[in-house]
């Protein structure tokens, strides 16, 4: 029986990627990368350059615990236009696909990132094309052991529009269950695509087709270098070095080296086979703003709903109420988090 086709897709340019983000710094209640207001622009139009294709077509996604890789998910996978009309999406958040290295990397805690999540709905709902979206699911591994078979779901419910709160849905174990991400190996370690998909075959034994993976860069390169690595004796040093067959990161797609896109994406199983294949099957996404449109994309991102600059707000677990969770007061009444159960 064929193994899972996998695949991997960078996510959209953050505000880590435009040097916003840097310039916040990090603080316990900060420093979460959000999406730049450029990635969210060329992200959209990439999901609708692809519209009446297979690529962005599923309602699962799975994520690594970077919210940037959720808001990503939902710009190309709940895109809707005349032929479709998504109204809820299913993200898996899951272990072994963080971003290697600290600096912009940093796993918070859910009670963070899904606080940060919802103001990106709140702003994104608003465009013609998300305006249909009414809910969210978000899904964690409700025990610390492997293989994961059973999942906590949090429903993420959004209104018409931004006068009615935003409702957290989901059953009594979830504050229980919040933290258990921190504690489940390859979740806070540097992400391995290849350790991800032995984790999925092992975590869902019955899923076949092809599974849809948001990710991050400096993992997808990796797996390439392994991929393409080979050994050879030098002769003058008398040593084994190794050597890249294949260079992903000085690979041109569209005019552009694909170390220098975001959504960029590839497919692979587990068992590769044929490297060609896997060359060929790397598609394209957008130009990062880069040094040269730097200051161009830094603009963007001036406006009062900028991503970038606001304020996070951590939702907080009611040590009063079981499975309960409230929220420090926001700036707005109209940006309050409302929690039901």
């Amino acid at each position: 029986m064929a193994s899972p086709l996998f695949q991997f897709t960078r996510h959209a340019t953050s505000c880590f990627n435009i040097k916003i983000y840097r310039d916040l710094g990090i603080t316990k209640t900060g420093g979460i990368p959000s999406l730049a207001a450029d990635g969210i622009e060329k992200t959209i139009e990439l999901a609708q350059n692809n519209s009446r294709n297979d690529r962005f077509k599923s309602p699962i996604v799975c994520v690594s615990n970077l919210v940037r890789t959720w808001m990503t998910a939902v710009l190309l996978y709940a895109f809707s236009n005349e032929t479709t009309n998504e109204t809820s999406i299913t993200l898996r958040i899951c272990p072994h696909l963080k971003e290697t290295g600290w600096e912009g990397n940093k796993a918070y805690p859910l009670t963070l990132s899904v606080s940060t999540f919802i103001d990106f709905l709140k702003l994104i709902k608003q465009r013609k094309n998300y305006s249909n979206i009414r809910d969210i699911f978000l899904l964690i591994p409700a025990t610390i052991e492997t293989p994961h078979t059973e999942w906590v779901r949090i429903k993420i419910s959004i209104p018409k529009n931004n006068v009615e709160p935003t409702n957290i849905i989901t059953d009594p174990s979830f504050c229980s269950k919040a933290s258990i991400v921190d504690k489940i190996s390859g979740y806070n370690d540097n992400g391995d695509i290849s350790e991800f998909m032995k984790w999925f075959e092992g975590s869902f034994p019955k899923e076949k087709g092809k599974i849809h993976i948001v990710a991050h860069s400096g993992i997808m390169k990796t797996y390439f270098n392994k991929i393409f690595e080979k050994s050879i004796f030098n002769k003058i040093s008398r040593k084994i070095i190794k050597q890249k067959k294949f260079d992903i990161e000085k690979y041109i797609k569209d005019g552009t080296e694909i170390d220098k896109q975001n959504c960029w994406s590839f497919t692979t199983r587990s068992q590769v086979k044929n490297t060609s294949a896997l060359i060929a099957s790397i598609q394209p996404g957008y130009v990062n703003p880069g040094k040269e449109k730097l200051i161009e994309a830094q603009n963007k991102d001036k406006g009062p709903d900028s991503l970038c600059r606001m304020d996070i707000k951590e939702i907080k677990c009611s040590t009063s109420m079981k499975g309960g969770y409230q929220t420090k007061k926001n700036r707005k009444k109209s940006r309050r988090i409302s929690c039901r159960l």
